[in-house]
């Protein structure tokens, strides 16, 4: 798991697919936020527009993937998202190869807070919970970028 700022993409030149994502999230404003999937490198790097409101962290459960890393951009609001090793929790819902999702429940040991301009690199043994509030519920404007795994 990476947690940083886009202002520090070019730390990342060394991993194509992560930068490839990376330099096109720092392109995007509130004037130019796409609607639907946009893909960079057809099904292997893509982008998703998300528009949430954030909830209590009871509410929110664990997700994992197998074959994408996630990428998640903030772009407007502050959106908490807890992140632990996917051996550590307990399934929940199996993970479903046609969605690329399985669920799972578990201890939050810590959340981090993104807002407008953060990101998070989540690897596959990455679980991440999203959409946790900070103080109160909240919209957020986010992207989440898809990298296959090689």
């Amino acid at each position: 798991m990476i947690y940083d700022s886009i202002t520090n993409k070019e730390k990342y030149k060394d991993n194509t697919e992560l930068y490839t994502v990376l330099n096109y999230l720092a392109s995007i404003t509130e004037n130019n936020y796409p609607s639907t999937k946009v893909e960079l490198n057809n099904d292997d790097i893509f982008i998703n527009p998300v528009q949430l409101t954030t909830k209590l962290q009871e509410q929110c459960i664990y997700e994992a993937h197998k074959n994408y890393c996630d990428v998640h951009f903030i772009l407007s609001g502050i959106e908490g998202i807890a992140v632990t090793d996917v051996r550590q929790l307990k399934e929940q819902i199996p993970y479903d190869t046609q969605k690329d999702i399985g669920f799972y429940t578990g201890k939050v040991t810590h959340i981090y807070y993104l807002k407008h301009g953060d990101f998070m690199y989540c690897l596959p043994e990455d679980a991440h919970m999203v959409a946790i509030m900070q103080e109160q519920p909240s919209p957020v404007k986010k992207l989440v970028g898809k990298i296959r795994v090689q």
